[in-house]
């Protein structure tokens, strides 16, 4: 069984994979445990270049990132870390769990847990085209949370969370509300919770009116769609479903 097929999104992988590229060369670049859940969170790249959506011309491709999430830790442990962290990650079902069994070796570190499920995160490819001096860049993530929250508050609105524990407790199933002077803004995610509050700032609303938060203007997530269909299956787009 591949790596990929036991991870809850695997077409995250398969839409720019043919075939799926193995982890036997993974060079981790960060890991961040969370409470949330419990969670840890490992990215790396491997240099294996997509063969279904092929790089734009003029780009060269250097390496592709992967963020993987597991989630429900049961099981952690971290011995050694070094400057390189260049070696094998594997991903196998837990025998006694059910869950996943994941393991990462390398001559600088190793890392090993069980987690109930695993899913793709993220992936994204770097090309030649990237300059080394560029200027800020972000991207979504559980690290950015914490500033999130802490936005909102300098901004006034008081936080809170709502919804009932999951299954084991924790806070996985809750959702994140700012409130202030009888606004109510809610979100998944502390990220989404971010866009509401930017939303809000730009209208100033003073009634809660249907539709406040309506920017009027062409369809982005259309134009944008063409755009992208454009750039990876040609000028005729998107083949139909």
């Amino acid at each position: 069984m591949s790596w990929i097929d036991l991870c809850e999104n695997p077409s995250a992988i398969t839409f720019y994979y043919a075939t799926p590229p193995d982890l036997d060369l993974f060079k981790v670049i960060e890991i961040d445990a969370m409470h949330y859940s419990p969670s840890l969170f490992v990215t790396g790249t491997i240099s294996t270049p997509p063969d279904k959506r092929p790089i734009p011309e003029g780009q060269g491709f250097l390496a592709t990132a992967l963020t993987l999430s597991f989630w429900n830790l049961s099981e952690m442990s971290l011995d050694g870390w070094g400057a390189s962290n260049e070696g094998t990650l594997s991903l196998e079902r837990h025998a006694d769990s059910g869950g996943i069994a994941f393991a990462f070796r390398s001559e600088d570190g190793n890392f090993r847990g069980v987690s109930r499920s695993v899913m793709i995160d993220g992936i994204s490819f770097r090309t030649s085209s990237e300059t080394t001096e560029r200027g800020p860049r972000l991207f979504s993530h559980r690290n950015v949370w914490n500033s999130c929250l802490l936005l909102a508050r300098a901004k006034g609105f008081t936080l809170r969370m709502i919804g009932r524990p999951d299954e084991r407790g924790g806070m996985s199933e809750c959702r994140w509300q700012a409130t202030k002077a009888g606004v109510e803004l809610t979100g998944y995610t502390p990220i989404e919770l971010a866009g509401l509050i930017a939303l809000h700032d730009y209208h100033q609303p003073q009634r809660g009116e249907p539709y406040w938060w309506k920017i009027d203007g062409p369809d982005l997530m259309e134009e944008l769609g063409n755009k992208w269909a454009a750039e990876y299956y040609g000028p005729s787009g998107a083949p139909a479903p």
